[in-house]
C-alpha cells in the first residue's frame, strides 16, 4: 500500500512543472479505501487505532461497514461519467454518508479535544470551595478534592520515581489506562495535569495521538500542596 501511494504522489509530482514547487504529502494521495485497510490492519489496530474504538470488534465491524458505504457513494460520483451515465446522491444517500462522517469524527477527534484543554490550560478557571477546588474549562468541569491530589501526587511518586521534585522526572501517560493507574476518572486527571501546566509544575508533549510525556521539573514542591494552594 504504501509503494501505492508513494508511487500516486510520484506521478503526480512528474507532472508539476519545474518552475513550481511541488508540495504533496502522502496522505493526500490515499483513497478512502487506503485508509480503512491502514486503521484496521493487525498491528495499527492493536497498537494505536483500537484505542479510539475501546478495543470492540463490534465498533471495528461498524467502522468498517461505514468507510464501506462512504466508498461506493464516491466511486459511483467519480467514475459514472466513465461509462457515460449520470448518478446523483439521493438525499437519504446523502444524509447517510454524512452520519457515518461524524460518526467516525467522534471517535478520532476525542483525542484531539484532550490537547486542546491542555493547550489551553492558562484559561483554566478554578473555583476554591471548602478543601476541594471547582476546575473548569469551558462546557468541561469538575471537583478536584485534597485527596484527589494527594492520590496524583503519590502515583507520579510511584511512576516517576521518589526523588521526581528534587530531581526531575518523567512519565509516559496512555490515556486508555490512565483511570486504572491513577484511580480517577480521565477527565478529572486531565483536568490536573492541565492545572500542573498551568502553574509550571510540569511540562506536556504529545508523543502519540494518545500518548503524552510529562516532564515534572526540578524545584517544586509537593504537586498536592501546588494544586491546593
Amino acid at each position: 500500500m504504501k509503494n501505492e501511494i508513494e508511487g500516486r504522489l510520484e506521478e503526480d509530482k512528474a507532472k508539476t512543472p519545474t518552475t513550481l514547487e511541488f508540495k504533496g504529502e502522502p496522505l493526500n494521495y490515499t483513497y478512502i479505501s487506503d485508509i480503512r485497510d491502514i486503521v484496521l490492519k493487525k498491528d495499527n489496530w492493536s497498537e494505536c487505532f483500537g484505542v479510539l474504538f475501546k478495543r470492540n470488534e463490534q465498533l471495528r465491524d461498524q467502522f468498517r461497514t461505514r468507510m464501506d458505504e462512504i466508498q461506493d457513494v464516491r466511486d459511483k460520483v467519480k467514475h459514472a461519467h466513465k461509462v457515460g451515465e449520470s448518478f446523483t446522491c439521493t438525499e437519504p444517500q446523502v444524509q447517510r454518508v454524512l452520519q457515518n462522517m461524524l460518526w467516525i469524527l467522534a471517535f478520532f477527534n476525542q483525542y484531539k479535544e484532550v490537547m486542546d484543554i491542555l493547550d489551553q490550560s492558562k484559561s483554566i478557571n478554578i473555583e476554591t470551595r471548602d478543601e476541594s477546588k471547582i476546575v473548569s474549562l469551558g462546557r468541561i468541569c469538575c471537583t478536584i478534592s485534597k485527596r484527589d491530589a494527594e492520590e496524583f501526587d503519590r502515583k507520579v511518586k510511584e511512576l516517576a520515581g521518589k526523588a521526581v521534585y528534587k530531581a526531575g522526572g518523567d512519565i509516559v501517560l496512555k490515556l486508555e489506562s490512565s483511570e486504572e493507574k491513577f484511580n480517577m476518572p480521565k477527565k478529572k486527571l486531565i483536568l490536573i495535569l492541565a492545572l500542573c501546566r498551568k502553574n509550571g509544575i510540569a511540562s506536556i508533549s504529545r508523543r502519540s495521538f494518545n500518548e503524552y510525556k510529562i516532564h515534572f521539573r526540578t524545584g517544586n514542591s509537593m504537586i498536592e500542596n501546588e494544586i491546593q494552594a
